[in-house]
């Protein structure tokens, strides 16, 4: 799964991948927000496992009929209700579940599609071996149960899916066994090892799905990192190259005015200097943090690209809300009122360069960087703590140019 293309949930999604990494969750099953992203991870990786399982089990009914007419009596009583067992009613539902499965929009449904078509089969399975009883011809006992647990195992069934409907097709294998055998020494030894193969199964489903979850958390966790600053858990400038080209994408159909500002902590080498790296790494993460709670639509995004220089990048903005937009990133820096050892009651802030362009213009934010880190350097020389806008307009096909400063 891809990372956010914004920075809307970057920082807490890294967070909540490296709580569940650092305390694995015993109960299989994490936040709602790695969750669903799990499942959806975990249900495309056993997608052709499962369509390979149905159609080995088609061929197995296949086999399984050509070996009654031959090795059997072909006027076998028993053996019209089993082949309508088998064709009438187990057929259908394995070549549903398989259509199920070849579609990505069910994909929904391939979870229920399985556990029914383990079921029909399975009870399947048991009801040709009571119409075997019922002739004189003694299935083997377990057959009905094997079936669930190589179908369990072959499908991956998640572990908390597999409880429960392992827990129904005991009760109605027993119920079922005991009805139809008359030794009750016997049915009790058959549904003993009926049980310790599901408890099994369940062991190794549990295993299983405990180590996937643990392989897709450090997948995610080495992707994120690789799109992630790794001090404050924004978003770098790999996730805004990939912005640029998905927000030129979505220009084609929505196009929208973006504006770009470029943020520079002041005076930063002497806090640096003077405090230590420790305390210039808190400051960094502090801003940042302040500074996220500035993307608040989609595809808006607030990344760190290095040292104390921040780029948020706004979609769907207003040319008349940039200066607006700008000075409120300065103030939410200075309201932290993070004390800078140049002394006084002055804090640490903030200078701000910001550009925008009209939903006409082709987005490019390189240019757009470009234009804004010159606003960025205007600000400073005027004084830093402050901020330098402009809106931009386009001269030619693909040339962004900057026409007077907004006053």
């Amino acid at each position: 799964m891809t990372l956010p293309t914004g920075s809307v949930g970057v920082q807490a999604r890294a967070l909540a991948i490296r709580q569940a990494l650092d305390h694995p969750r015993p109960w299989l099953h994490f936040p709602a927000s790695l969750e669903t992203a799990f499942r959806h991870w975990y249900v495309n990786g056993i997608r052709g496992a499962r369509i390979l399982l149905a159609i080995v089990v088609i061929a197995l009914l296949v086999i399984n009929s050509l070996s009654e007419w031959l090795i059997m009596r072909p006027d076998a009583r028993f053996l019209p209700g089993a082949h309508f067992i088998q064709w009438g009613i187990e057929f259908p539902v394995i070549v549903l579940a398989l259509v199920i499965h070849l579609s990505h929009r069910l994909r929904w449904l391939w979870d229920p599609a399985l556990i029914l078509a383990g079921f029909v089969i399975a009870l399947g399975v048991e009801a040709q071996r009571v119409l075997g009883l019922t002739e004189g011809f003694e299935l083997p006992a377990l057959f009905a149960p094997v079936a669930i647990v190589s179908g369990a195992i072959s499908a991956r069934l998640r572990f908390w899916q597999a409880l429960p409907a392992g827990v129904v097709f005991i009760l109605a294998w027993s119920a079922i066994e005991i009805i139809h055998i008359g030794s009750i020494p016997q049915a009790a030894n058959e549904l003993f090892v009926g049980f310790v193969a599901l408890s099994g199964t369940l062991v190794g489903l549990y295993g299983q799905e405990y180590q996937a979850r643990r392989a897709w958390l450090q997948q995610e966790w080495n992707r994120l990192m690789a799109e992630t600053d790794a001090m404050t858990l924004m978003p770098n400038r790999r996730v805004l190259t990939r912005l640029g080209s998905t927000l030129r994408a979505r220009a084609r159909s929505d196009p929208q005015a973006i504006a770009l500002a470029v943020i520079d902590i002041d005076h930063f080498k002497r806090y640096n200097d003077q405090l230590g790296h420790d305390a210039g790494d808190d400051c960094i993460r502090r801003v940042g943090r302040a500074l996220a709670t500035q993307a608040h639509r989609e595809l808006d995004l607030v990344c760190r690209l290095g040292g104390e220089e921040f780029v948020v990048v706004w979609h769907g903005r207003r040319a008349e809300t940039l200066f607006t937009d700008a000075e409120r990133c300065r103030q939410t820096v200075r309201d932290l009122a993070i004390p800078h050892p140049d002394g006084g009651d002055r804090p640490v802030t903030v200078s701000v360069g910001a550009v925008c362009i009209p939903a006409s213009v082709d987005p490019d934010l390189d240019a757009l960087y470009r234009c804004a880190d010159a606003e960025l350097y205007i600000a400073k020389r005027a004084g830093r703590d402050r901020c330098s806008v402009r809106h931009l307009q386009v001269s030619g096909p693909e040339t962004i140019q900057a026409p007077a400063a907004v006053p």
